[in-house]
């Protein structure tokens, strides 16, 4: 008696499985959906149609009414973590109190009674297998950036940070980099826990950056984002000057140097070691920012005494900002130990 509609609905269920994502509600012939703009971290709302409605509209049904439906939702088809029975006129219910970031399975059963085409009665006694899809909810929002890195050339960019804890489900990420009045310079997508940029326009000035994660549904057109992360400051070191002609050590003990200003900076602090590696880096100057694009300055001595000759030395360069903080320390230049005049 119900082996027609046993096949439809096992059908449509064996569809909704194989894709494994969600669909938009309202798509064309679907049975049941997520609503994408009601999801949460949190939460999901699922949708469905009228059973009995749609087995009529079909031809597969002279009549058919739907007593109850019955919603049961579990991390994976097998498992069963919750269940709700819902009165017939119901076509949509939150699911709350789930996990971040996580893959639900989700199957609307029901019961009910009705007439085949063929004059023949039917009752669904107990639910049916129902339809069923996988259900995400909202990616975490990403809380902490580890680090990020300008690179020894200075014009590459790496940005990593701490992938928020997950059940079964990793989003893609997208990020934005804007400067400082706002204007978005640079955007893309990222991979679970960080990026690299090869080459980014944005190395010159203090920048911004912030992510998101997001599922992308299987038509493309859907994508299911989480909220947008906090914001993270970007002050790029500025690059120091490696030409010999001009600058470096000079005959009289001096170490004339020169970097590309940065905008957004308010002042440019510079240190030297006598050490390669990271240890024995002394401030020497601080230089306020100026409007032209390469700025100098002339360090006159280093722990009292002249620059020697034939002696190596270090170099780097922190540019402040008084909002936005500071570069940071990885890259340090070796500046030529003495300068040939010609």
């Amino acid at each position: 008696m119900l082996k027609n509609m046993r096949r439809l609905v096992l059908l449509a269920a064996a569809v909704l499985m194989i894709t494994g994502i969600p669909a938009a509600v309202g798509a064309d012939d679907t049975f049941i959906t997520q609503d994408t703009a009601a999801t949460t971290t949190t939460s999901v709302t699922i949708a469905w149609v009228d059973i009995g409605q749609y087995l009529v509209q079909r031809g597969d049904a002279k009549s058919c009414v739907v007593d109850s439906y019955q919603l049961e939702w579990g991390l994976t088809a097998s498992s069963t973590l919750g269940t709700v029975k819902l009165a017939p006129a119901t076509r949509w219910y939150t699911i709350t109190g789930l996990k971040p970031s996580t893959r639900y399975h989700v199957r609307v059963k029901w019961t009910g009674s009705g007439v085949w085409p063929n004059g023949r009665s039917f009752i669904i006694a107990v639910p049916e297998d129902g339809f069923s899809m996988n259900a995400y909810t909202q990616p975490a929002t990403v809380s902490k950036f580890l680090k990020y890195n300008y690179g020894h050339n200075q014009k590459g960019l790496q940005v990593t940070w701490t992938i928020p804890e997950s059940e079964n489900a990793y989003p893609n990420y997208e990020y934005q980099i804007v400067n400082t009045k706002g204007k978005v310079i640079k955007s893309g997508l990222a991979s679970k826990s960080g990026f690299t940029l090869s080459s980014f326009s944005g190395y010159k000035q203090v920048t911004r950056i912030r992510v998101r994660g997001y599922y992308k549904f299987y038509d493309s057109a859907t994508q299911l984002y989480g909220p947008w992360s906090g914001w993270k400051n970007l002050v790029p070191q500025p690059i120091v000057s490696t030409n010999t002609k001009k600058y470096g050590i000079m005959q009289n003990g001096t170490l004339k140097l020169a970097w590309s200003r940065v905008a957004g900076a308010k002042s440019y602090t510079v240190y030297v070691s006598a050490k390669s590696g990271k240890s024995g880096f002394k401030k020497v100057a601080t230089v306020k920012q100026k409007s032209k694009k390469t700025i100098t300055t002339t360090i006159n001595s280093f722990k009292g005494a002249g620059f020697k000759a034939y002696k190596d030395y270090y170099v780097r360069v922190i540019a402040n900002t008084s909002k936005y903080g500071k570069s940071g320390k990885d890259y340090a230049m070796r500046v030529y130990a003495y300068r040939v005049w010609r």
